[in-house]
């Protein structure tokens, strides 16, 4: 029998104690609110599940205090009894100190993404557009039409087309190729977004404002890891350097609404 009240450190090593595999923050996250072991506050809750996986593995006064471990980049493990006497052993035989790493949460230069976010979803009419996403399944939905970043334009897993929303955001932007006077409006089905602007964790799904101080690496680092993202090569052993949380795609909702309608009329018939 589930709990919805046990604390998200509670929650955490049980999905990893029942998991029996290695899982990352998102899917853990994922579990968390599919199992009802607690609510999924606010619109960045895989954020805030990394954290607290990060500090209970920085926090523990020794090996045999925590339960969990990080096996890769946002991965983690549950440590059995016999895992954490393996693990105190090869400490304890090692004279070499490794070098501390720095945290995973750290200055994010894509904190937002979205890949293969379907055409149909959205609902491109209305005085207020709106283009929702979340982080977790049971997440607060975060409205993500005024992102700025780049974009690109899928036929099926194929990329057609790459733009970028500077001056207008992201819907606007992806507004002016849904319109049937664009020649490119028939030949996409879904879209990818890199977004530069992060989601203010205090307030309700709000993004925060775009800040542009970056460096030459920066920039760098930010083509690369787009570029990964977006095309998945296959000998890249790892996703690009310093992004941020992947969004699904949330239905809008006067779509979502029309096709309950008609599938109630589908019944009827």
């Amino acid at each position: 029998m589930t709990s919805n009240n046990l604390s998200w450190q509670e929650a955490i090593v049980r999905v990893l104690e029942d998991a029996g595999v290695p899982l990352d923050y998102q899917e853990i996250t994922n579990r968390i609110g599919q199992q009802g072991l607690r609510p999924l506050t606010g619109a960045t809750p895989a954020r805030t599940v990394n954290a607290l996986l990060s500090r209970m593995i920085k926090e523990s006064e020794s090996i045999y205090d925590s339960r969990v471990k990080k096996v890769g980049r946002g991965v983690f493990e549950f440590l059995s009894p016999s895992d954490l006497q393996q693990e105190s052993t090869e400490v304890e035989e090692t004279d070499e100190v490794e070098e501390e790493q720095p945290d995973e949460i750290r200055e994010l230069l894509v904190p937002t993404y979205g890949m293969f976010w379907e055409r149909d979803k959205v609902r491109w009419s209305g005085r207020q557009p709106q283009m929702l996403g979340r982080d977790a399944s049971s997440s607060a939905p975060v409205d993500f039409a005024d992102q700025r970043g780049v974009y690109l334009l899928h036929k099926g897993r194929s990329v057609v087309y790459v733009g970028r929303a500077i001056k207008d955001g992201l819907y606007k932007r992806l507004y002016a190729h849904y319109r049937r006077a664009d020649p490119k409006a028939l030949r996409w089905d879904s879209f990818s977004w890199f977004g530069l602007r992060d989601v203010d964790e205090s307030g309700e799904g709000e993004l925060k404002s775009l800040t542009g101080d970056f460096s030459v690496d920066d920039v760098i680092t930010i083509l690369e890891s787009v570029l990964i993202e977006a095309f998945e090569p296959p000998i890249n052993g790892r996703r690009g350097d310093r992004m941020g949380e992947l969004y699904q795609q949330v239905i809008d909702p006067q779509i979502q609404e029309q096709l309950r309608k008609e599938y109630f009329v589908s019944l009827a018939q």
